[in-house]
């Protein structure tokens, strides 16, 4: 049989640091005495704790009583812990560490193109700063030994290349990637990519990329720069702010555009729709693609254009133009595609109107039917403006040094010359007496 009378007693356990006092309970049982909150001190104090007592700790345990005689443990007191001193460092920012390897959340789903295994940063943007040295707290423990702080240790990150101290931070001198090798950070201007897929994410980036691998379907390329693909580019969706160079063809995948602020250089070009602020330079074909540069096109002794559509401000060479299946090919130059863009929506939005116009019974509001036509004179004279700048270029020539086929339309300065019979070779350009285009060299 167990006891039937006991009285309650503590008991006192330091932890071996003497950061706590741990304290069991041993309930009183049957008539024997219960335990006080003198009792709980002077347990205390015979343990040596004289620090950290936990006084609302204390108060309850005096309450805790098991009929079944169960011991309760409690923490009765807690040392405070030493605070390290930090000397002066350089901390950098989190931003510079938020890789981001699985994607973006997008309306609850993870979209794994949204993938970011590398840091883009801004020209001026704070890169890190530097952080004063702060001095250590003391600490004690429960038993009333004093703790001397130690003193944390830092990396010691060192700046380096593209980037420059304001006052007390480090900020990028150009946009471009964060890199970090060892304790040495910096700014590259230039991106090497293996390729465009699941592992790197679609690439938007400030600077210039050297490409070494594939654009795999789906993903897009946008960089600030100029563009350098070692390999055949496969393009979805790519925008080069600077110049276009590729070791190999340019094939579009659907939706297949490629846009281009500089000069485009490259082997041959498939199922492609590309705008182009520079001259475009090709070695082969151009097939089944819309190409539209400003400047000037050429094809070299194995170029041959067919069923496409190609514009070009200032002018076109090609060995071959055509096909001798009859496949319809159109060449276009001397015009701005863009303006030309502009011009079909201006007259497009003028024939809207014209209509509605037209419709309108002549009991109408005349106040609806004045601002329609306002609105309509605007067009023309936006219409007008706008035609007087379309054909830049009226000296612009198409120029086949092989056989130009059956099937071809040639256009300049928007005046039309269809080829109906094979020509076996010739300079296209439009006669500014005639107003025709005429052909040398046939």
């Amino acid at each position: 049989m167990g006891e039937r009378n006991r009285d309650a007693r503590i008991m006192i356990t330091l932890r071996e640091d003497e950061m706590e006092a741990l304290g069991t309970l041993y309930p009183a049982l049957g008539e024997g005495r219960p335990l006080g909150l003198e009792d709980i001190e002077g347990e205390l104090e015979a343990a040596g704790v004289v620090e950290g007592i936990l006084q609302e700790t204390l108060k309850q345990i005096p309450d805790k009583t098991d009929p079944a005689g169960k011991a309760v443990s409690r923490v009765l007191a807690r040392g405070t812990p030493a605070e390290d001193a930090d000397p002066a460092y350089l901390k950098l920012s989190q931003k510079l560490f938020d890789l981001r390897l699985y994607g973006k959340e997008k309306g609850g789903r993870v979209d794994f193109r949204e993938a970011r295994p590398f840091v883009v940063v801004q020209k001026g943007e704070a890169l890190g700063r530097y952080l004063p040295p702060s001095p250590g707290t003391p600490g004690i423990t429960v038993t009333g030994r004093i703790l001397e702080p130690g003193i944390k240790k830092r990396i010691p990150f060192e700046p380096g290349e593209n980037t420059f101290r304001e006052g007390d931070y480090i900020r990028a001198a150009i946009s471009g990637r964060f890199v970090l090798q060892r304790l040495r950070f910096s700014v590259s201007e230039v991106l090497e990519l293996g390729g465009v897929d699941f592992h790197s994410g679609n690439i938007r980036y400030p600077g210039d990329v050297i490409l070494r691998g594939e654009i795999c379907d789906g993903f897009s390329l946008s960089c600030g720069g100029d563009l350098h693909s070692a390999v055949p580019l496969d393009a979805t969706e790519v925008k080069v702010k600077g110049d276009l160079s590729v070791e190999g063809g340019i094939i579009g995948r659907e939706p297949g555009i490629l846009k281009v602020g500089g000069a485009v250089q490259a082997r041959f070009i498939e199922n492609l729709e590309l705008e182009c602020r520079g001259s475009i330079r090709l070695d082969g074909v151009i097939l089944q693609s819309r190409i539209s540069t400003l400047g000037f096109l050429q094809c070299g002794e194995k170029g041959r254009i067919f069923n496409s559509t190609v514009q070009s401000v200032e002018g076109i060479e090609t060995w071959q133009l055509g096909h001798p299946a009859g496949r319809k090919t159109l060449v276009r130059c001397g015009s701005d595609f863009r303006k030309l863009k502009l011009y079909g929506e201006l007259k497009s939005r003028e024939d809207d109107l014209q209509r509605q116009l037209g419709k309108r019974p002549s009991e109408a509001d005349p106040e609806t039917l004045l601002q329609l036509r306002r609105e309509l004179e605007e067009l023309r004279d936006s219409a007008a403006a706008l035609l007087r700048e379309l054909n830049p270029r009226p000296d612009a020539r198409v120029t086949v040094r092989d056989t130009i086929y059956p099937g071809v339309t040639i256009e300049i300065c928007q005046v039309l010359y269809r080829v109906e019979t094979a020509i076996p070779r010739g300079s296209f350009y439009l006669d500014p007496e005639s107003g025709e285009i005429k052909v040398t060299g046939t």
